[in-house]
């Protein structure tokens, strides 16, 4: 049994509105490398200007003080949280790639069998042509197209 199943996938992605969650959004990837991005250390100067701007009432359209202190409470009390999930998203990631990697090695241990046992039984061979043709080596042909007319399925990716 294994202990994260589909079903428990599906229910934490409901926790999560479509819309994301209130204060987060969620940029491009080129919005992501072109946004300003705040210096180490400048959570303490947030404080100093925003200070500073109150008490010589400085203002500016579209800017302000409560604002900018809101923002910087939201990424002070997400940062913990999205460093635990980057820290559980490299576990679950490396977990599938050790899975993958026992799943793949067994694959071919059969395989390599299965292949060697062929040659005296007609009915394996057959059934096993569809995986010999997958393990074959150089160009893959195109699968045909699909017959609702969706176009083509991509080829296998080799060994």
């Amino acid at each position: 049994m294994h202990w994260f199943s589909e079903t428990a996938a599906e229910k934490l992605r409901e926790k999560v509105p479509s819309d994301g969650i209130r204060g987060i959004r969620d940029p491009e990837a080129d919005e992501r490398g072109a946004t300003v991005k705040m210096r180490t250390g400048g959570e303490n100067i947030v404080a100093q200007v925003g200070g500073l701007a109150q008490s010589h009432g400085i203002t500016l359209p579209q800017v302000s003080v409560d604002g900018m202190l809101a923002d910087l409470t939201l990424a002070q009390r997400l940062r913990p949280l999205a460093s635990a999930v980057e820290q559980l998203s490299q576990r679950l990631n490396d977990t599938v790639l050790e899975a993958q990697r026992e799943c793949w090695w067994a694959t071919t241990a059969l395989y390599t069998a299965l292949s060697r046992v062929a040659g005296a039984n007609a009915t394996l061979e057959s059934e096993l042509k569809p995986v010999v043709d997958f393990f074959a080596a150089g160009r893959r042909k195109k699968p045909a197209a699909s017959p609702m007319g969706t176009g083509q399925a991509s080829a296998p990716k080799g060994a």
